[in-house]
Order: C-alpha cells, then sequence, then structure tokens
C-alpha cells in the first residue's frame, strides 16, 4: 500500500511509527498546509484515514498521520514534490529490504497493474506548498 503526499519545497521529512492506535506520522518541514486541518477515510485493508493539519507554524511544520488498520513496516521516499510512504504488512518486511535501492527509480516509473490495484493518491485537498 503506497501513500502520496504532494509537496513542494520539502527537503528532509521526518516519520515515526506509533503504537495504541497503530498509526504513522510524517513531518513535512517547511510545508504550510492548505487547509488547517483535513481527515479522509480511506477504508482499505490496511488504512483506516488520512489526516493533515498544520503542525507548527514558524518555522512552518505540516503534519500527515496515516491511522492504521493493522501493524505495518513502513518506508518513506522523496522524490522532489512527491513524498511517498511505502507500507508493508510485518510479514513482508524482509522480502522488501532488498528493495530500498531501486525504490526511487520505482516511483517515477509508471505503476505496474498490480501496483495501479493498491496505489491510493491522496486528493488535492491534502496539497501541501512549501514555504522558504
Amino acid at each position: 500500500m503506497n501513500v502520496e503526499i504532494h509537496a513542494a519545497g520539502v527537503n528532509n521529512p521526518k516519520a515515526l511509527k506509533l503504537v495504541a492506535p497503530e498509526r504513522i506520522v510524517i513531518d513535512l518541514p517547511n510545508a504550510v498546509a492548505v487547509n488547517h486541518f483535513r481527515q479522509v477515510p480511506v477504508h482499505s485493508p490496511d488504512i483506516k484515514t488520512v489526516r493533515m493539519s498544520q503542525y507548527q507554524s514558524n518555522p512552518p511544520v505540516t503534519r500527515v498521520v496515516v491511522d492504521l488498520a493493522s501493524p505495518q513496516s513502513f518506508e518513506v521516499v522523496n522524490s522532489g514534490r512527491i513524498v511517498t510512504l511505502r507500507m508493508h504488512p510485518l510479514g513482508q518486511r524482509a522480502q522488501m529490504s532488498g528493495l530500498k535501492q531501486g525504490i526511487a527509480s520505482a516511483v517515477n516509473a509508471p505503476p505496474n497493474k498490480k501496483e495501479s490495484s493498491t496505489l491510493h493518491r491522496a486528493p488535492r485537498s491534502l496539497l501541501t506548498e512549501g514555504r522558504f
């Protein structure tokens, strides 16, 4: 399962995993949220909702929280204007560790048929804009 966050000027997104309830938090430094708070229900087997809000105003930090339906391992890939959260069920973690080097190129390549059924893009209302 992938979640894409469209943002401009985000150089070093920071991510952490929290439990009880299971969720992944991504902080986007130097990003200003278009809406002050937004929650999007996803209703997938892996993700319940995605929330976005302005976490800090000076310096600006936008926070994205992905509420998980079950424990997941994850990777965050920043490829310019798109930050991709790639999640894997915990059993797939060992299988995915060998793929880390090819992830940046995979993000820019068109998805294959199998990936396209699991790729969820954030709606335009979740876009953030970097401010320098």
